[in-house]
């Protein structure tokens, strides 16, 4: 029953092609010792530097922001293989461990086991920018989360299936969850209150 529920997630993912590319990790911002510094550390202007919001995982930091597919294609962000398996169980969840390349988009996805047992869920790279799913996505919502900055959620693609995704830009493409049904009855909020619950979990990791 779970293989016939990820090729559906997956089939989901695929028509991500409708919209665009991509995702990043960036440094902390921090400068080099002696470059642009006065002697406290603070940069030349007097200013503190500023972090920018980022996922932290211990693969390494993950930043808010927008990207260019081309610039960043051969770096796409792999949560399947760049968040650990005690970061996903810290949230309540155990991924497959398998990265499935989502060939029409050029991104990578797998499944999570765990949350609730009625839902399905995927984490995923999908390579189009928030602007690109406005504009051609169904049941767009913005600023959905309190936690994550210029967090969307957006249906699924699939017609038969319902689903929605949650999903955030980064240096290193859009970085994704998807809840989607498996049985039982689950509105659309419900699943898109998932969604975003689950992104705003790694990102408080």
């Amino acid at each position: 029953m779970r293989d016939r529920g990820f090729s559906i997630v997956i089939g989901v993912m695929l028509a991500l092609t409708l919209a665009g590319c991509g995702l990043e990790v960036q440094n902390l911002g921090i400068p080099a010792q002696g470059d642009n510094q006065t002697e406290g550390g603070l940069p030349a202007t007097g200013e503190p530097e500023v972090e920018r919001p980022a996922f932290h995982f211990r693969s390494g930091t993950l930043e808010l922001g927008d990207f260019v597919y081309e610039d960043i294609k051969d770096n796409l962000f792999d949560p399947c293989q760049e968040i650990s398996a005690e970061e996903f169980a810290q949230i309540g969840f155990k991924s497959t461990g398998q990265s499935r390349y989502l060939i029409h988009n050029g991104g990578w996805g797998c499944a999570l086991e765990g949350g609730d047992p009625n839902l399905i869920y995927l984490v995923a790279t999908a390579s189009s920018t928030k602007d690109e799913i406005v504009a051609g996505a169904e049941r767009v919502s913005v600023d959905m989360s309190d936690v994550v900055d210029d967090a969307v959620t957006y249906r699924g693609f699939d017609d038969e299936e319902e689903s929605c995704i949650a999903a955030v830009d980064t240096v290193r493409g859009q970085f994704s969850v998807l809840a989607g049904r498996f049985e039982g009855s689950v509105t659309f909020e419900e699943l898109c209150n998932e969604a975003v619950t689950v992104l705003d979990h790694l990102y408080e990791i």
